[in-house]
């Protein structure tokens, strides 16, 4: 927990992990006769998202399955760029990390 009243590590995965969830859905096009989700199919769509080095660390170690306690192992340059995509069971695929 940072400091006395901040949240988690998991608590900011989960806050995190809902974000994008609500964004795969919002850019996602269900195919015909889908009534879930997990049926769907995701468009070509790109959306941009600026975030802090700490909490887009957190989030990549969570997706990509390391533990938590490892995120700083995941080193991410101030002003880079990392590009990852997500699909449709919100499974990542990390494509460019800290791109100048």
């Amino acid at each position: 927990q940072a400091g006395e009243t901040g949240e988690t590590a998991l608590e900011v995965v989960r806050r995190v992990d809902d974000f994008f969830s609500s964004a795969l859905q919002r850019h996602c096009k269900k195919t015909p006769g889908a009534n879930t989700f997990t049926n769907a199919t995701l468009t070509e769509t790109n959306i941009l998202v600026a975030g802090h080095n700490g909490i887009n660390r957190l989030y990549l170690a969570w997706k990509l399955g390391m533990a938590l306690k490892d995120y700083r192992r995941i080193m991410q340059e101030n002003a880079a760029i990392t590009l990852f995509s997500l699909d449709e069971q919100a499974e990542i695929t990390l494509k460019i990390l800290n791109k100048n």
